[in-house]
């Protein structure tokens, strides 16, 4: 066995530090951490808010404390401030008022805005190592009911080793940069964690404009992209892509399986591909994988310490020591694939009754998205006097306009060409034609699509979450109607105490339902006439008005509430396939 300092000795060469000793003497003070537009951030300023983060704690007295900072710096000064106190770290679901309000009564202290009070000078080195402290996430899973799951930071250390092992090769250089919350254990792990661990620095600027302004340039090392199915389909027909250099040297994905159309796509811009891990906050990386052109690349690699077999039922069971002690029984259905890999085959969960009638969802949709016209689909099962399916549709290019000019025949053909394989029973009575909800884990719950019919999901009591289309006419005008709820994610964060609904939403809103009532449209190319003339709150029935000049090249948006011009402007879409307008540059 290794002796203690021989040990320490080794991981220093390897460079990469355990995470019971990030806070301590492994590496240089003025190493870069974390990144933004306007500064760098070394490792003495991550001592020194972590050391005012203990200090806030233990002034108190620890126990179990809440660390309900969104920010990916103030997370992670958070997280290491409150395990060096000797606290167990709850992170919240979501930073919504109500639910850390529920979450208050059972928690000791709550680290909220960044401490600035007295803390030791950077020199100081924590002691080394930390504790193997305790950190509880949250989790919806698939049916939107938050469950509790504990870790230990020992736990986390092992997923993090793993990833290295794994993937370090694929890195180039260039910093982190993640569209995924940090509260969120994939987020916590890919964004914070492990380029701690591994000294990468990671970018505090999250979303489209972080991934764009720290694209490689001339002579600039390629960044890791941590991102989501949701955004990774979305990105392209938001921001002009093509004819820029690689956007990253690596990209991760997870949350759900990204459709092989959107991972052949990114092969343009991340040339080797996305690697999508398969897992859940229970478990930690359960398995990978990276879609190319060879039909085999769409089965699923065990990592090397998880152990996998399929039930006679067809449930997928793992034994992995980082999920913790004996077989763990998944709700995923699976199918053996050669080489030890294996095939997702759906959630066995997603099997409803109608009419005394079981019927499988995944089976559905995986019929629907069989369709020329389809691109994905989901389908719900919707509560009411008589209970029915309805159909949440994303539709290829060549069948978005026939939405707008004849959605009684899209209708049709549709439902034509579920009646050739399934019951009268099972082919969806309800339809909607709109890029499917995500969350911002990147998951589909029943709820998120209950929500685009105005009604509740037979699975889930909780209320709809966006996006929040509750009606649709088509006239002289596309006109949209959107509830909102006051548990959007759209609210969370801007602003605690007096939610708006923020102006990028909006737009973004704009051009996504433009595009499904008007079909394929140009490139993005930038936004004139922008005005914002009112706050848009929870609960306001929010009416949205679209028009397309004869050329497709201006939309024309306005939200309304009742009378009330809330905001417009004019989305600039540039021709198809071109370069983006000069206003888009």
């Amino acid at each position: 066995m290794l002796s203690h300092d021989r040990q320490r000795a080794e991981e220093r060469t390897l460079d990469f530090l355990p995470l019971a000793r990030i806070l301590g003497d492994g590496r240089p003070l003025d190493g870069p951490v974390a990144l933004s537009a306007d500064r760098a951030l070394s490792r003495a300023d991550l001592l020194q808010g972590a050391a005012a983060a203990a200090e806030h704690a233990l002034s108190r007295g620890p126990g179990r404390w809440l660390l309900a900072r969104e920010d990916a710096w103030g997370f992670a000064t958070g997280l290491f401030g409150l395990l060096r106190a000797g606290c167990s770290v709850v992170i919240p679901p979501n930073f919504l008022p109500a639910t850390l309000a529920r979450m208050a009564p059972d928690l000791d202290g709550v680290l909220a805005a960044p401490e600035t009070g007295p803390a030791g000078p950077p020199g100081v080195p924590f002691p080394d190592p930390l504790p193997d402290g305790i950190v509880e996430f949250w989790t919806s899973g698939s049916t939107g009911e938050a469950k509790r799951v504990v870790k230990r930071l020992s736990q986390l250390d092992a997923e993090v080793r793993m990833l290295e092992t794994a993937f370090g090769s694929r890195f180039k250089g260039g910093p982190v940069v993640g569209t995924v919350p940090p509260h969120h254990i994939y987020g916590c792990l890919f964004r914070i964690l492990w380029p701690l661990a591994a000294g990468r620095p990671f970018l505090l600027d999250p979303g489209l404009e972080g991934i764009l302004r720290h694209a490689p340039g001339a002579g600039a090392a390629a960044p890791a992209l941590v991102s989501s199915p949701a955004l990774l389909s979305r990105l392209p027909r938001l921001a002009d892509l093509d004819g820029r250099p690689p956007l990253a040297a690596v990209a991760f994905s997870s949350g759900g399986p990204l459709d092989r159309e959107d991972a052949l796509a990114w092969r343009r811009w991340v040339p080797g591909g996305v690697v999508e891990i398969y897992g859940s906050t229970e478990t930690g990386g359960i398995a990978w994988r990276n879609q190319g052109e060879a039909p085999d690349t769409a089965h699923w690699t065990p990592f090397p310490d998880v152990e996998i077999a399929i039930e006679p039922g067809g449930a997928l069971r793992l034994r992995s020591l980082r999920a913790g002690p004996g077989p763990q029984l998944m709700q995923d259905a699976a199918e053996a694939a050669p080489g030890g890999r294996f095939r997702l085959m759906g959630r066995l969960d997603r099997i409803v009754k109608l009419e005394e009638k079981r019927i499988s969802l995944p089976e559905l949709e995986s019929a629907l998205a069989g369709h020329p016209w389809v691109r994905e689909a989901a389908l719900v099962l919707l509560e009411g006097r008589r209970p029915a399916l309805g159909a949440v549709v994303a539709l290829a290019a060549q069948a978005q306009a026939l939405a707008r000019t004849d959605r009684r025949r899209l209708v049709q053909e549709l439902q034509r060409h579920l009646a050739g394989r399934f019951e009268a029973i099972a082919v969806p009575k309800r339809w909607r034609f709109l890029d499917l909800p995500f969350d911002d884990r990147g998951k589909l719950t029943a709820a998120r699509l209950a929500g685009l019919f105005g009604r509740a999901a037979a699975s889930e009591p909780a209320p709809p979450n966006p996006p929040p289309v509750l009606g649709h006419a088509s006239g002289a005008e596309e006109v949209f109607r959107l509830g909102l709820d006051p548990g959007l994610l759209a609210f969370q964060g801007h602003f605690p105490g007096d939610p708006i609904l923020p102006g990028v939403i909006q737009v973004d809103w704009a051009i996504r339902l433009g595009r499904e009532a008007f079909g394929a449209l140009g490139p993005f190319g930038g936004v004139a006439r922008l005005k914002f003339l009112a706050p848009v709150r929870p609960g306001e029935d929010l009416e949205l008005s679209l028009s397309l000049d004869p050329g497709r090249e201006r939309m024309d948006f306005r939200y309304h509430v009742a009378a009330v011009l809330k905001s417009s402007g004019t989305v600039v879409f540039g021709p198809p396939g071109g370069p983006p307008t000069e206003s888009g540059r």
